[in-house]
């Protein structure tokens, strides 16, 4: 399969965004049997998405703090997916049309806190999709919470994920029944204000084999916990500056939430 993208320019720089991408249809077969449990799938997937960078793409390769060569890159973050999945537990699924992502790998490690949203697809606005983290990091002798953010809106990419951005970014996360992350950043065009929130029973948590990123470095031995869910609902309010036009866009039930932290107990969340 081959086609072009369809992103005008970049909100942020001003600069064109080429949009040009050749996609072939990926093939992954899979059968994993584990005591009386057995899982087989056969999946293709097709995009006419780009890679989707959460941090300034000329940074990667500068040195820069260890939490933000975490922020990966997505290669693709909206594909159309179909294929078959079965399993003795509950049956055969066929997939037709399943929206997703083709989605990050945040490498060896993980952050002391980091929370990451993702939306492959907006009601009503098919081609619309965001992404947004929230993490601390460190630079020189300073310690500084970034949010970052890059939404690709009406055949635009805009791309709100300097450190200069993220720094001025509002972010606030609540535990409760409800998980709430509320955020706000601007542009120079553009006010964004936005709220992710799923469920507390929506949440699966993990626990991570790689417990080296502590707050004490010198202490390995903190259970750390991720949290997921893909069962989130995003809200999304763009308010245009001088016309303050608004457009309020909204993803229901079908956005991905990921926490990393140490601020919440995770009892009575299922651990898998």
């Amino acid at each position: 399969m081959s086609s072009n993208g369809a992103y005008g320019k970049i909100e942020e720089n001003g600069e064109a965004f080429d949009g040009s991408s050749d996609n072939e249809p990926l093939i992954n077969e899979f059968n994993s049997e584990n005591n009386q449990n057995e899982i087989t799938w056969d999946i293709s997937f097709t995009s006419t998405q780009v890679p989707l960078s959460l941090y300034e793409e000329e940074h990667y390769a500068r040195s820069v703090p260890k939490q933000l060569k975490m922020i990966s890159i997505c290669p693709s973050p909206r594909c159309d997916f179909g294929g078959s999945l079965s399993s003795n537990y509950f049956g055969e699924l066929e997939i037709d049309g399943w929206i997703g992502s083709q989605s990050h790998s945040w490498g060896s490690g993980y952050p002391t806190d980091r929370f990451f949203g993702q939306v492959c697809q907006f009601d009503s606005r098919e081609k619309n999709t965001l992404e947004i983290v929230s993490t601390t990091v460190e630079l020189g002798c300073l310690t500084k919470k970034l949010f970052l953010m890059v939404l690709r809106y009406e055949e635009k990419e805009i791309k709100l994920n300097s450190v200069y951005r993220g720094s001025h970014a509002k972010s606030e996360i609540t535990f409760g029944n409800v998980f709430n992350w509320r955020f706000q950043t601007e542009s120079n065009v553009a006010l964004f204000e936005g709220l992710l929130s799923a469920p507390r029973d929506s949440f699966i948590t993990i626990p991570l084999l790689n417990n080296t990123n502590t707050k004490n470095n010198n202490d390995n031995s903190t259970t750390r916990h991720l949290l997921l869910t893909q069962k989130a609902t995003c809200t999304l309010k763009i308010v245009e500056k001088g016309t303050e036009k608004v457009d309020i866009i909204k993803a229901n039930e079908k956005c991905f939430f990921e926490i990393i932290t140490d601020e919440f107990s995770f009892n009575e969340i299922e651990e898998i």
